[in-house]
Parts: structure tokens; sequence; C-alpha cells
């Protein structure tokens, strides 16, 4: 005849106990994550900021109160961002000069293509849809000897993502990989060089003025 079976228990672990082992094994690593994300995403190769041309809100559709606020910024009633000139700028197409769309400023005739594009009035293909166009924000920024820009891509259009970075003009200074340009540390007179992006086939530029004694100072608060 068999002896009786002997069980053991095994401790019941309280629920503040349990509650701690959670905390530990879940939360704490979750929040760990959540507070080095931002210094990761910082220093891996820069994103570009997507759009679509002639969504100047910026709501992801192009309709009639994008044409609105192209019209108000045509007749002088609203000062345009540099976002707005890029995005908005949607005729002539095909562009001027070496533009692939536009003109550079913003005119009743960007307004009128964007209200007819909205109520389907315009294709794709009439529209220009479907054009690359690259941006290069901020367009324009002054810097002394050794400052740094930080410059964004703004990408309209089946752009890919890879981007090559140069600098035109020879008054030098060197911009990486990730859209940092540094100024020459040698500035003898004020003088003009250009960042270019390309970006498959096309191409945005921004205008560094170098000015040995820096850029000018803030003006002064309104009180």
């Amino acid at each position: 005849m068999a002896g009786p079976v002997i069980r053991s228990k095994r401790p019941r672990q309280s629920r503040f106990g349990l509650r701690e082992v959670l905390v530990r094994r879940y939360l704490l690593p979750l929040l760990a994550l959540l507070v080095l994300l931002p210094i990761l995403s910082s220093s891996s190769a820069h994103a570009a900021i997507r759009a679509r041309l002639g969504d100047v809100t910026g709501d992801g559709r192009v309709a009639v109160d994008d044409a609105v606020k192209v019209l108000r910024i045509a007749l002088g009633l609203m000062t345009p961002s540099s976002t707005d000139v890029i995005i908005g700028d949607v005729q002539p197409y095909p562009g001027t000069g070496d533009r692939r769309i536009g003109d550079g400023v913003l005119t009743i005739a960007d307004a009128l293509a964007i209200l007819r594009y909205s109520l389907g009035l315009m294709t794709d293909d009439q529209f220009g849809a479907n054009e690359v166009v690259v941006g290069v924000l901020p367009g324009r920024t002054v810097l002394g000897p050794n400052q740094q820009q930080q410059f964004n891509l703004l990408l309209i259009g089946p752009a890919p993502d890879s981007v090559q970075w140069s600098v035109v003009g020879s008054a030098g200074g060197f911009i990486n990989e990730s859209g940092v340009y540094t100024a020459p540390s040698n500035i003898p007179s004020v003088s003009n060089v250009t960042v270019q992006a390309d970006v498959g086939p096309a191409s945005g530029t921004a205008l560094v003025v170098l000015d040995p004694e820096g850029p000018p100072p803030p003006p002064p608060g309104l009180g």
C-alpha cells in the first residue's frame, strides 16, 4: 500500500509582490525605451518631411481651403512661410527656369489651379501631382565662423528617401550626410554659398550668407 503523498505548497505571492514584478519586468523597460527614443532618433540619419503638392493647410488633402489660403497670400493678406511657397507654388507647369513646377512665388494662378484640382477639374498629370519637388528648410540663414545649421528636407511626390547633400560656392564650408552645415573658420568678408540636396531626379537649394560677425541679433522684445 502506497504511503501518503506529501505536496509542498508554493508560497503565494502577495498582490503587491506581483505588482512589483510586473513593474520591473515590463513597465521599467518600456519607460526606458520612451526616454531613449528621442536620443536614438536624433542620432540616426535625418528623416525627410513628406507633403502633398497644393496642400498648404497640411491636412493631407487638396481642398478649397488650400486655394483660399494661397489666394489670401497672393493678395497680400497673409505672409507665406517657406513651406507655403514650396507646397503652394503649382503654376506654371512645367515651371520656369530650372524648376520642375512653379515660378517661386504664390500668385492668383496658383490659387485657381489648386481650386480646380480640388474640384476634380484637373487630372493629376495636368496639376503636376506626380512631380518630385524638393525643398530645403530654412531657405536662408546667416552664419558666422564655425557656426552650424541643421537643414531639413521637404519632399513632394514620389521621391526616394536617399539624399545627397553638397555645398556650391567658393566660400566653402562642409555639410554632412544628415544635413548639418558647418561654416568655414575663416570668413574674410560677407559671401554666399548654396546648400543643395539632390533627391532622385530633383534637387532643392538653400542660401547660406557667411558673415564674419555672425548673424544679426534678434529684434528686441515688444515688452
